[in-house]
């Protein structure tokens, strides 16, 4: 590029050449200068423009910091109907979308931002360095592979390589086309050249600026004028991006209606629970008893090799049995065992385990073989009594298993003849005959046997005690609680998820878990349930048997949203229960033992396993569904009940975050599922991004994805992805689908974290997919406008905004946070202008010094006579139009804060602000709304946010609450190039108006509007003076605290209140202390006084970046509530200056 002084001539000679990302012609007004474009390709050049109609003009809103630019007309000379060259205007932009170009097809498979392959319908008409277009990229080909495969180089000709997605299901894929037939928002650069005196201009770019960047706003427009055939091209300035919404709905995805990802820990599991009442089950069951245990020599004994003992637990491991004994086991709780002479009280059996556990004291109990058990300790308790009767055959037939197996299944009865004693059934066992324990026996012992039997008073002593067990005549059933738990899955983890079909696995987990069971399965149930594949509804039947005893038998099953609520409804009903257990399946069988591995359920708690509420709901909310079966006479006396549920067509659980907690992290699934299903790629690859979970126009929760895996499960293709953090916006409990509701929708957001208010704004602007293709530091997010910094992809484009000016932008409002929120459908603007109002900053887009066009940030502070950057005269200043001095009076004096908004963009702290001088002055109120999206201010109390505000309200009122000076006339348009909107300028003129009188001199005021065409000599300027100007900046740190010791003073200064947290140059770390240097001299100032300087001091040491100190003692009183003072460097800035561009020449 050229210095802009090539073109700032008073005598201005302008040319133009127009220069469109993705065509490989250029356009001028003159023959345009020679370009190679990087991949070897001689541009073409053709003269069509004509300039008359050009019109260069910008224009600022000083209230809300927007940036108006005018969209740029380029008219080009049509003459296709003359000659056949393929590059005439007419030829180039009257193509109609796909069907005018000479050749196009469709992708079948998406292409990545670096694919080189690209799969599509056909690949008839391409051939090899074809250029082709998709979307705003341009590709050349590098060979034609196949009838459906190109061979490609991406992003040639001053594009970037994008994400090209295919939507199958929604019938949407992208065209490939040759040549270029769609222009909306491709970029456009317009070079300006200065034409020789003899009519020559140069054919090398090096003496081109630019002078406007931006991207069509339309497709082109053609219009006959005459016989004249012209091609007319609006172009809007970079500048509008920020009022066009940032859609993201070609990146969205659904969850995915058929699959799910199960992580075996959380949401993939449906509890339900069986209970009975006392004397339910069975009641008053009469029988005929023989009693076991009337002598010592008639008790049990089992024979067994003990291998382990641990006397922390006190629990011995059982090794084998002496051989047809091993089932007395299951009798001996209550009993002992004798080792080396000594007999120790056994407190409690794992007969699933082979394993006892010893009554205290054990600690001198001794592992060996030939232990003998025994039912009970006959030195100190006799209560212990077996007893046979036939009826206990009648009760394993409906509750136990068959011959030859053993069941875990444990009652408690209660033993009435007269009075009461509670029982329990051991085991019920049935062995081949001939052994000691029949076919059609059980084992019963008291309970408090095992609980406390020294205070057992009943069958103790006596030889006639026991004799009474012949008298007892009745059984009734104490109450009874049993779980079963219906699992998605079994082998998911939280790393390897197990994807299944749904709802289709749901019915498959409910049929193979109960819809089979009988209730003497040693994994059975009492009920058998099934899920109907049409309805969704729940089909409950009941496995109980013949009544015994008197009256029917009952039972109810219970089921809720979680298996918490049930426990709970459950104790309710029967009383306290120890655990809820359920039988899962059986162990191996060894040395002839046959077991059951059990599952304890704590009481009263959720599980992170059960199904999220609205997934698979059979009760309504903090309810429970029952149902009751009743047997007479071997019938229910009720057919099978249908229970109706309501069934989510997809789900994800937000597991345990609460809607308060903000974003928290999510690792291994250990706060929400680990994995989600979507039914749509998001082209992550193996990066990540924020999306936003919205259903109709709610947003319910921001959440983390990375890990794109493609999977295919039963010819069912979908997309996993690992969530690994997540934030819950509002209070559900998971992300559902219903069939008929709006669905969940996954959309990008922007969610900042770590970054400093500029890199916040350039990732914004320089972010397109995510994938670092714009820039290599900012593009980040998976949406933005997509505008290049020239370090990413690399093309011959240029850069389209300047980094350094969006670097060097302060934190807002004394370094408080910010949260820049975006909304499907926001703009830039939206999303950006409170932060720009906070910081006083606006977006311009200008012509540097080196001759680049690019998007700056400025900042937007009072006229500064050491920022002046330009000074008009009369020399430069026309006598025609007459110069105009106008006064505004456009008064705001009442100033409506808005900030901390939330995610729905609903502000949480609302403060107003009024100039009550300017009120009583004009006697008159006039409200100005600053709504700071993005802020989020300490507002503990309003006090404390009024003081974080005072900055703004403090410069807004200077602006707006008094009347201003603005001044109208035109200059030669070499004064206006290089200017932004907000530049200080001085202005001297006779007849332009001052604050009292005709003629100011070198009067300082703010740029507000520039406007100017393409061939006059001069163009327009309106600059505002407000009657006040800005002092000039200097170092500075506020002190907090001070000591004195030994003739020093030591302060202690904030880190970083005045300084930005970095050098945007070098990206060094700044604090406020890094703009002072041992032996500078200072300005002390008290906080109490700013009218002159306590002290001139010469600094001693600066230990820390909070430390300075001094010789001398200094004493500040500071302001109540606030600073002690601050240290102000007297060195004369005007005599530094920033290196901002090197330039080799």
């Amino acid at each position: 590029m050229a210095n802009l002084s090539t073109i700032s001539k008073s005598d201005r000679r302008p040319c133009y050449v127009l220069r469109v990302a993705g065509l490989p012609v250029l356009y001028g007004t003159h023959l345009p200068f020679s370009l190679t474009s990087l991949d070897g390709f001689a541009m073409k050049r053709r003269a069509a423009i004509t300039a008359n109609d050009f019109r260069f003009g910008r224009r600022m809103d000083e209230n809300t910091r927007v940036v108006e630019v005018s969209s740029l007309a380029v008219t080009l000379v049509c003459n296709d109907e003359h000659d056949g060259d393929i590059y005439d205007p007419g030829r180039i932009f009257s193509r109609l979308g796909y069907l005018g170009a000479d050749a196009f097809t469709r992708l079948s498979a998406q292409a990545s931002e670096t694919a080189t392959s690209l799969t599509v319908d056909s690949s008839v008409g391409f051939a090899a360095d074809d250029y082709i277009h998709i979307g705003q990229e341009t590709l050349k080909i590098a060979s034609v592979v196949d009838s459906t495969t190109l061979s490609v180089v991406r992003g040639v000709l001053g594009t970037i390589p994008r994400i090209h997605r295919v939507d199958e299901p929604n019938g949407s894929f992208p065209y490939v086309t040759k040549p270029l037939s769609y222009f909306k928002g491709r970029r456009v650069i317009l070079y300006e050249g200065r034409v020789g005196e003899d009519g020559s201009v140069s054919s090398s770019i090096d003496d081109y600026v630019e002078v406007f960047r931006g991207f069509f706003a339309t497709e082109p427009t053609l219009a006959t004028a005459g016989r004249a055939m012209n091609a007319v091209l609006e172009i809007a300035p970079l500048t509008a991006l920020f009022d066009k919404p940032l859609s993201t709905r070609t990146k969205t995805s659904k969850l995915h209606p058929r699959l799910h990802a199960f992580d075996g820990t959380n949401a993939g599991e449906l509890a339900v629970i069986a209970y009975a009442k006392r004397g339910d089950l069975f009641r008053d069951l009469r029988y005929n008893a023989s009693v076991f245990g009337q002598s010592f020599s008639n008790t049990p004994v089992v024979e067994v090799t003990t291998t382990g003992f641990d006397a922390v637990t006190r629990i011995v491991t059982i090794g084998s049995f002496q051989q047809g004994n091993e089932g007395n086991l299951q009798a001996m709780i209550g009993g002992s065992i004798e080792s080396n002479g000594v007999l120790f009280n056994i407190e409690d059996v794992d007969y699933f385990n082979n394993k006892i556990r010893l009554s205290r004291p054990a600690s001198s109990y001794q592992t060996g073989s030939g232990q003998r058990m025994r039912v009970f300790n006959p030195d100190t308790d006799q209560s212990a009594v077996f007893i046979t009767s036939n009826k206990f055959a009648d009760i394993a037939s409906i509750y136990y298993t068959g011959a030859g197996d053993f069941h875990p299944r444990k009652f408690k009865f209660h033993i009435s003849d007269g009075g009461e004693q509670d029982g329990r059934v051991a085991y019920v066992r049935t062995v081949s005959p001939g052994n000691e324990i029949t076919v059609d026996s059980a084992h019963i012992y008291p309970e408090e046997a095992r609980d406390n039997f020294k205070q057992i008073e009943l069958f103790r002593d006596t030889r006639e005690q026991f004799m009474d067990m012949r008298a007892l005549r009745y059984l009734t059933s104490d109450r009874y609680v049993e779980a079963k738990v219906i699992r998605m899955t079994t082998t998911g983890t939280v790393t390897n998820p197990d994807v299944k079909e749904w709802p289709a696995v749901l019915e498959t987990s409910i049929m193979n878990a109960l819809g089979g069971v009988t209730s003497t399965a040693v994994d059975g149930f009492f009920c058998k349930v099934m899920l109907d594949p049409t309805s969704h509804n729940l089909v409950v039947t009941s496995n109980l048997g013949a009544p015994l005893g008197k009256g029917a038998s009952k039972l109810n099953l219970v089921m809720s949203k979680d298996r918490g609520l049930s426990q709970e409804y459950v104790v309710e009903q029967i009383g306290e229960v120890s655990n809820f257990e359920e039988i899962v399946g059986t162990t191996a069988a060894t040395n002839s033992h046959t077991g059951a591995i059990l599952e304890t359920i704590g009481v009263g708690t959720n599980s992170r396993r059960d199904f999220p509420k609205g997934v698979f709901d059979v009760s309504e909310e903090d309810t429970v569904t029952e149902v009751s079966f009743e047997t007479s006479s071997g019938n229910p006396i009720a057919d099978a009940v249908q229970i109706e549920t309501r069934v989510a067509s997809a789900y994800y659980s937000l597991g345990t975050h609460r809607d308060d907690q903000g974003e928290v992290v999510n690792p291994l699934g250990r706060i929400a599922e680990a994995f989600i299903m979507l039914e749509s790629s998001l082209s992550l690859g193996a990066s990540g991004g924020y999306f936003e979970a919205v259903k109709g126009d709610d947003v319910q929760a921001i959440l983390y994805l990375e890990d794109e895996t493609e999977l295919t499960v039963n010819g069912i293709t979908g997309y996993r992805y690992k969530v690994t953090r997540l934030n819950k916006l509002q209070p559900v409990d998971a992300l559902v689908d219903h069939p008929g509701e709006d669905r969940i929708v996954f959309r990008p957001t922007v969610v900042p974290s770590g970054s400093t208010i500029g890199e916040i704004v350039l990732k914004l602007l320089c972010s397109s997919d995510g994938k670092s293709k714009s820039s290599v530091a900012y593009d980040k997010f998976l949406i933005g406008c997509g505008l290049s910094d020239d370090t990413g992809h690399s093309h011959d484009f240029g850069s389209d905004v300047e980094v350094n000016s969006f670097l060097a932008m302060p934190n807002p409002i004394n370094g408080d946070t910010f949260s820049l929120t975006y909304r499907e459908g926001e703009t830039v603007l939206e999303t950006l202008e409170g932060i720009l109002a906070s910081v006083n900053y606006t977006i311009d887009v200008r012509t540097d010094a080196v001759g680049r066009c690019r998007l700056t940030a400025v900042e937007m502070g009072l006229p500064n006579s050491d920022m002046s950057v330009a000074n008009l005269t009369t020399a430069e200043i026309a006598d025609s139009p007459t110069p105009i001095s106008s006064s505004e009076i456009s008064i705001k004096n009442v100033f409506n804060f808005k900030t901390n908004h939330d995610f729905e963009g609903k502000p949480e702290v609302e403060l107003t602000v009024r100039d009550q001088v300017s009120i009583d002055l004009f006697n008159e109120a006039s409200e100005l709304e600053v709504d700071m999206k993005g802020i989020r201010l300490n507002a503990s109390s309003p006090g404390d946010a009024i003081a974080e505000l005072r900055p703004v309200f403090q410069r807004l009122r200077v602006e707006n609450s008094y009347p201003r000076r603005l001044f109208s006339f035109d200059v030669i348009v070499a004064s206006l190039l290089g200017l932004s909107l907000g530049d200080t300028v001085t202005i001297s003129h006779p007849q332009l108006r001052g604050v009292s009188g005709l003629g100011v001199s070198s009067i300082l005021a703010r740029v507000r509007s520039i406007e100017y065409d393409g061939l006059s000599p001069t163009g327009s300027i309106e600059a505002i003076a407000y009657g006040v100007a800005g002092g000039v900046w200097n170092r500075t740190a506020e002190i907090v605290a001070q000591s004195t010791s030994a003739g020093t003073t030591t302060f202690t200064v904030k880190s970083q209140d005045h300084s930005p947290s970095r050098n945007p140059l070098n990206n060094e770390t700044i604090k406020d202390s890094s703009g002072f240097a041992v032996g500078d001299t200072v300005d002390i100032f008290d906080a109490a006084s700013f009218d002159l300087a306590s002290a001139t001091a010469t600094i001693t040491s600066i230990p820390n970046d909070t430390t300075i100190k001094f010789t001398g003692l200094f004493n500040l009183t500071g302001a109540p509530g606030g600073a002690l003072g601050y240290i102000v460097s007297t060195n004369d800035p005007t005599q530094y200056a920033k290196v901002d561009q090197v330039i080799a020449t």
